[in-house]
């Protein structure tokens, strides 16, 4: 996987979130090392030999797995009919998208 490729299936991961919420989709999220960003990351990323990716790695896999903690609760608030609190996870999906994308810009 490259990363332009992680970055594509992480926006759409949040797109699929976003419209969810929205009530324009029904998606109910994926574990992160199920996603294929997830899998590759716990898997195959370990053999990247790039010193500033491999020290970057760590956090990466710690952010991807907030990044879908917090997708799980935004859906999780909306099942639930609590707007308020998913809408306050959502942005919180955003602070962590923004973190995760950043580091990954800097490693193209």
């Amino acid at each position: 996987m490259d990363l332009v490729k992680a970055m594509n299936d992480h926006s759409q991961y949040l797109r699929k979130v976003v419209n969810t919420l929205n009530g324009k989709a029904d998606f109910k999220g994926v574990a992160y090392e199920d996603c294929s960003f997830g899998q590759w990351l716990h898997n195959e990323a370990e053999n990247v030999e790039d010193p500033t990716f491999k020290e970057k790695l760590p956090e990466l896999k710690t952010l991807h797995k907030e990044f879908h903690e917090l997708g799980r609760n935004a859906l999780k608030h909306h099942e639930e009919n609590s707007a308020y609190d998913a809408q306050q996870e959502l942005t919180k999906l955003y602070q962590k998208s923004n973190q995760l994308l950043n580091i990954l810009n800097k490693l193209m």
